[in-house]
């Protein structure tokens, strides 16, 4: 069990999974931008940063997420 302060919960809330994209891959909203990104064994790892206007998979391109 756990528990979130409620400023917490406010950051948990604008990160999301994009399991669609590939697994582990994770969405935090910033500003107008959207930064997509996946956790490595030493790292973050950075995929894409878009507009909040752009369609997030036809802007992917799979031999960019590091799989």
């Amino acid at each position: 069990m756990y528990k979130l302060s409620n400023l917490a919960a406010k950051d948990f809330e604008g990160i999301f999974e994009y399991t669609e994209i590939a697994v582990g891959v994770r969405r935090h909203n910033h500003s107008k931008h959207a930064i997509f990104y996946r956790y490595r064994t030493d790292d973050i790892f950075v995929i894409r940063i878009l507009h909040q206007q752009m369609e997030p998979l036809k802007h992917f391109y799979f031999d960019e997420i590091d799989l």
